[in-house]
Parts: C-alpha cells; structure tokens; sequence
C-alpha cells in the first residue's frame, strides 16, 4: 500500500521491506507530528518517515530470567541491581531495539563487566544466555542499524550471591 505525506506531497510505497511486520495491515493512522501508525493483526507499529533523520535507537530488556523466574517487569531500558542465589548461576536474556523499523536487520552487542572490557557481537541475535556465573556483573547491550553508529547502552547489575557456609565468618565459626 501507499502512504501520502502531506507535508512532503509525496507517496510512499510501504510493504514488510520498508518495515511494516506484515503486508495487510488493518488500520493508518497518523499524528498531528506527522507520525504513522499502522494496526495490524499482530499489534500497534510505528513507521519512520524515510526522508526524515532516523530517530535514535535504543535498547529495552523485554526478559530476564533466573531459575525459572522473571527478574524484571514487562520491558525495561534500565534494570534495577538484583541477586541470585548460587543455583541460579544461568541467566537468560531477551532485548529488542527501538524504533521497529526493520528490526530484523539490527544489529547488537554486548560486554560483561567482570569477565572482559571487550564488546561480543552477536548479529542480529537478540538474547543471550550467561551461565556459571559467580560474582557481581555489569551487562550492557548495544544495538545499530546496519552500518550505522552503536546505540547508548542500556544496562543490568546483578551478583551471585555467595551461600554462607563457603563464606569466610562462616569457615572461622566452624574451625572454633
């Protein structure tokens, strides 16, 4: 389908390439900004105007789970410092980068403060599995479009907590 841009008196042909997530979208619906919203079957979508400066990108954690439990809300850019117990030592996280136009084409990475100061980049791969950890960490997730600058980083804190009996009060106790 077609999209008039009053502004620019222009026409845009818009189809899952030029980043909608379907080709039959339900309902347009635009801004008084000049914003276009597109429903369909599959939810609410923002479309960039083409011939405006991308908008900045940004990174959201949509999950973060530890022995089977969510350790944050819904969505989230900035995650609140948490802790997991020693057999929750794998952590498995999920992200998306903001605006949705062509998502699958962005780009992440990440860098585990602890382990490394070097960013791993992951493609276009948006989830991560960290496992044996131990210890506090800092996570930060990046995300581009192709060829384009890194995102700021969005960022989680957490640490393993280390069980009392292999702590060091706890082996001085025991020894007297």
């Amino acid at each position: 389908f077609c999209i008039f841009n009053k502004k620019q008196h222009a026409f845009y042909h818009m189809d899952s390439i030029a980043g909608l997530p379907v080709n039959s979208p339900c309902r347009i619906f635009t801004s008084t900004f000049g914003d276009v919203f597109v429903s369909s079957q599959y939810g609410l979508f923002e479309l960039e105007n083409p011939k405006a400066e991308a908008k900045p990108l940004t990174v959201w954690f949509s999950k973060i789970r530890a022995g089977g439990t969510d350790r944050i809300g819904p969505v989230a850019q900035q995650v609140e410092p948490f802790s997991l117990f020693e057999n929750e030592r794998t952590l498995d996280i999920q992200f998306f980068g903001l605006p949705f136009r062509l998502p699958n084409l962005l780009e992440y990475r990440y860098k585990l403060h602890k382990n490394s100061q070097i960013w791993i980049e992951i493609g276009q791969n948006h989830s991560l599995r960290l496992e044996n950890l131990s210890g506090s960490y800092q996570l930060e997730v990046q995300a581009r479009r192709p060829g384009g600058t890194w995102s700021s980083s969005s960022v989680a804190q957490f640490s393993v907590l280390v069980p009392f009996w292999k702590t060091g009060w706890f082996r001085v106790l025991a020894v007297l």
